[in-house]
């Protein structure tokens, strides 16, 4: 038997994660799909913040420089809390969207923040068969489809230079 070169584990390690990401992403796209047919409320912003900071040394530039494709960046996070009622009974939630990274780009976490203040009144969408389930964006987040997007192309290097490798 022909002795496999080493190199190929990591192509093969590749394929997997893409496998992985291709699988978790499209979970939750398909959930977010779903929110599309949820019902619109009005909802109370009771909680809204912003978290993060700019000083986030080198192994969090490093993340950054390497997940920046997705438009992560591990230091700045929203938080938000909101209330509303269903038939006259009350329910609170803390979703924003189905799927979306907890944090993000700080220019689209201020924005999004700006949006959703404490104290205003805003649309929020909650499963009808469930109402306790709720957020403040439907539809498949932009998050998953990076996800799903880098796993395919992931799925697509790995299993091509580890059947190269594997052929020879």
């Amino acid at each position: 038997m022909k002795e496999v070169d080493p190199t190929v584990y990591l192509f093969l390690l590749i394929l997997a994660v893409g496998l992985v990401l291709f699988f978790v992403s499209s979970y939750f796209i398909l959930r977010g799909l779903i929110t599309l047919r949820w019902k619109p409320n009005h909802a109370y912003i009771e909680h809204s913040e912003y978290s993060g900071s700019d000083n986030e040394g080198f192994a969090g530039v490093f993340l950054r420089s390497l997940l920046g494709f997705l438009g992560s960046a591990p230091s700045h996070k929203a938080s938000v809390r909101y209330r509303y009622f269903v038939m006259e009974k009350e329910f609170f939630g803390e979703r924003i969207q189905i799927g979306r990274l907890p944090s993000g780009d700080r220019n689209r976490i201020e924005k999004f923040l700006s949006e959703n203040t404490k104290g205003e009144v805003v649309e929020i969408y909650y499963n009808p068969v469930s109402p306790k389930q709720s957020v403040i964006k439907k539809g498949p987040s932009s998050d998953s489809v990076k996800m799903l997007g880098l796993g395919i192309i992931m799925i697509g290097i790995g299993g091509y230079i580890s059947s190269v490798f594997f052929a020879v």
